[in-house]
C-alpha cells in the first residue's frame, strides 16, 4: 500500500495535465460554433465541465489531506460541501454517460429510419432537445437526493 505522500503525489502529477486538457478542450468547444451548436457536442460540453469542477474541487481537497493529514477547514459548511460535490459529480458524469449514449442511439438510427426520400424531419432533433431539458432536471434532482 502506498504512503499518503505518495498518493499526493501521484495525484498532483496526473492532476495537472488533465485540468489543461480538458480547459484545452472546453476552450476548442466552446470557441469555435460548429463544435459548440453541434448537437451531438453539447452532453460532452457538460462532462467537461463536470469533469473540470470535480478536479478543481474534490480531487485538490483529497490532495491536500494526503499531504497535510487533516481536511483544509474543520468548518461544518466546508465539511457539508465537501460531502455534496463529490458525489454530485460523480452521479452527474455517469447520468451524462448514460444520457450521452442514448442520445448517440437517437441521433444515428432515428434519423437514418425517418429520412424519406431526400428529406430528413426533424423530430428527433426536436425530442432530443425537450429531453435534454427534463434530463437535466431529473439529474439535477437525483444528483441532490443521492448525497442528502
Amino acid at each position: 500500500m502506498l504512503s499518503w505522500y505518495t498518493r499526493a503525489w501521484l495525484m498532483l502529477v496526473l492532476l495537472i495535465p488533465s485540468v489543461l486538457v480538458t480547459i484545452f478542450d472546453l476552450y476548442h468547444f466552446l470557441r469555435f460554433s460548429s463544435l459548440r451548436k453541434a448537437l451531438n457536442n453539447h452532453v460532452i460540453i457538460l462532462l467537461l465541465i463536470c469533469a473540470l469542477i470535480e478536479s478543481l474541487t474534490d480531487i485538490i481537497w483529497h490532495i491536500y489531506f494526503y499531504f497535510n493529514t487533516s481536511v483544509m477547514s474543520f468548518t461544518y459548511q466546508f465539511c457539508k460541501t465537501w460531502a455534496v460535490v463529490g458525489p454530485s459529480m460523480y452521479v452527474a458524469a455517469f447520468t451524462l454517460m448514460a444520457w450521452a449514449s442514448i442520445e448517440r442511439h437517437i441521433l444515428i438510427f432515428s434519423l437514418i429510419i425517418l429520412v424519406n426520400k431526400g428529406q430528413t424531419f426533424l423530430v428527433p432533433l426536436c425530442t432530443t432537445g425537450n429531453m435534454h431539458t427534463l434530463a437535466s432536471r431529473i439529474l439535477f434532482c437525483y444528483s441532490i437526493d443521492y448525497t442528502m
